[in-house]
């Protein structure tokens, strides 16, 4: 005789997974100041959106120096990276969709980064009233 396993029960475990879960994450280092100390700002979303995000004052001053960029393929989100706060100016490079990225070193115009974009992330409808739960806890040590 197989187990059952009520839905209240699948629910609060996928519930307690989505609490875990990133469809994207993006760690920024800033080059180091004379000291050679550097500063990390890192954004991330538990939910596949999309979004415009401007980088601290502080790291934008300082300069980027290298990035790492996960995201879980199921959602297909994709980054931009952009010249201007507001994801104006020039487009200094992008990922495909659902692509991570890890950069060590950026170029000279990638350091005066000012905002990036998270662009074509998806969800996934399931017929009837229930969504495609979060089951893919991704952050940076997945990468």
């Amino acid at each position: 005789m197989r187990p059952r396993v009520s839905l209240a029960v699948l629910a609060l475990a996928v519930g307690a997974l989505a609490l875990n879960a990133h469809a994207w994450v993006l760690s920024i280092n800033s080059k180091e100041d004379a000291k050679g100390d550097f500063k990390t700002e890192e954004f991330h979303s538990a939910k596949p959106e999309n979004g415009c995000f401007n980088l601290a004052q502080q790291m934008i001053d300082r300069g980027v120096f290298s990035f790492q960029y996960c995201t879980t393929p199921i959602w297909r989100c994709s980054l931009t990276f952009h010249s201007e706060k507001n994801c104006d100016g020039y487009l200094l490079g992008e990922t495909s969709a659902g692509k991570s990225w890890d950069k060590f070193g950026v170029s000279e115009a990638g350091s005066k980064m000012k905002s990036f974009q998270i662009v074509g992330c998806i969800t996934i409808p399931i017929p009837g009233k229930i969504k495609l739960p979060y089951f893919d806890v991704y952050d940076l040590g997945n990468c």
